[in-house]
């Protein structure tokens, strides 16, 4: 038998191959983000509960103006952790205070949390025990909220004026995002992030000249930019109550559309837009809805019966939806019993989640939202 040459021996040593890889990221959960469109746009699929959301050790991003509804996906991912792993905790750095009344009403069990940063500590001390805490099986989740909100020991302690302690988010937070991602991480990180006003680039890219695209530029360097698996930004209008008329000046805000767009992903292809609606009475996104209106997209007519690849089968004729066996005149009717049986609504969607790349490759992607 011939002697193996050195390379040989050097590249079974020292490398790996895409099937171990396969094998790593088969044992690595994938928490849900408790919105069915959000799950659906990150890609990534748990091959067990076959749920969508982050997978354990990467670190998702989202980021968007004030009042876009960050905060409330987080409330919304919190409530879905909890219920799925009770006996687990969820570390946080809350350095923007959040309504804990709010969360409560979200569905969120405020005992359990775990929050890391205590008033007036620097930013590093938190980021520095996240990173730590991280490592345990106890924690199924991380958040922080939000990265422009960390307050940074060297601004403190500079003078009002002072030039010289420049760029101290952007320097822990890169040192935070790389420790967090080098190091044997167990649990997910979300990270929720302002941006700033668009700056002009002063060039276009790909050449021709003219007016540059404005970009969005957000707080803490581009490390968190570069490592995070996924980045979604997310803008939003105010939706308004049914019964004001559109000409009324004094309508009620009854809620949010937010419009969720991938800008990196590494789980599914990116720049795929999701609308998800949010709504300010029951501090609840309309899952039931989506997984009505996404399960009656898997149904079609076969003859004069209809068939589908969801159990139980979801269809819609003119203004009536078909759904468990009885017929509901429009989508809320039809929500309100779907949202009072919890069960079976994950039922549905877990089916609806391996379907996912199928029902993006239809979506149409607006131009005007894929401009950064």
């Amino acid at each position: 038998m011939a002697e193996r040459s050195p390379f040989s021996k050097f590249v079974e040593k020292n490398t790996t191959n895409y099937k171990e890889i396969q094998e790593f990221e088969k044992d690595l959960p994938v928490l849900s983000t408790g919105i069915l469109g959000l799950d659906l746009l990150l890609g990534a699929e748990d091959p067990i509960l076959h749920n969508g959301g982050l997978r354990a050790r990467d670190i998702v991003e989202i980021f968007g103006k004030d009042g876009c509804g960050k905060t409330a996906i987080s409330f919304a991912m919190m409530q879905e952790t909890q219920r799925r792993y009770p006996d687990k905790k969820i570390a946080c750095l809350f350095y923007e205070m959040p309504d804990f009344h709010r969360m409560e009403k979200s569905g969120v069990n405020v005992d359990d949390l775990i929050v890391l940063n205590k008033p007036g500590e620097p930013g590093e001390r938190g980021l520095q025990k996240m990173v730590e805490i991280a490592k345990y099986e106890e924690i199924a989740l991380c958040i922080i909220d939000s990265i422009a909100a960390i307050p940074v020991t060297a601004d403190a302690e500079k003078e009002i004026g002072d030039s010289q302690a420049v760029a101290g988010r952007a320097k822990i937070v890169n040192d935070f995002t790389a420790r967090f991602v080098a190091e044997t991480c167990i649990a997910p990180c979300l990270a929720l992030n302002h941006y700033k006003e668009p700056i002009n680039t002063g060039f276009k890219l790909g050449g021709g000249g003219g007016e540059s695209p404005l970009s969005p530029n957000t707080p803490g360097g581009n490390t968190m930019n570069f490592l995070s698996k996924a980045r979604v930004m997310i803008n939003s209008t105010p939706d308004y109550s049914d019964e004001t008329h559109s000409m009324n000046k004094n309508k009620k805000v009854t809620g949010l559309k937010m419009k969720a767009k991938a800008c990196r992903n590494k789980y599914a292809p990116p720049l795929r837009v999701v609308e998800i609606k949010y709504d300010f009475d029951s501090f609840l996104f309309n899952n039931a809805e989506q997984t009505l209106r996404y399960a009656s997209w898997f149904s079609y007519k076969d003859g004069a019966d209809w068939k589908s690849k969801i159990d139980p089968p979801v269809y819609q004729s003119g203004s009536w939806v078909y759904f468990n066996g009885e017929k509901y005149q429009g989508f809320e009717n039809a929500c309100k019993v779907l949202e009072s049986d919890r069960e079976l609504m994950i039922k549905i969607q877990n089916q609806i989640i391996p379907y996912g790349k199928q029902f993006f490759n239809d979506v149409k992607v607006d131009e005007d939202e894929l401009d950064r």
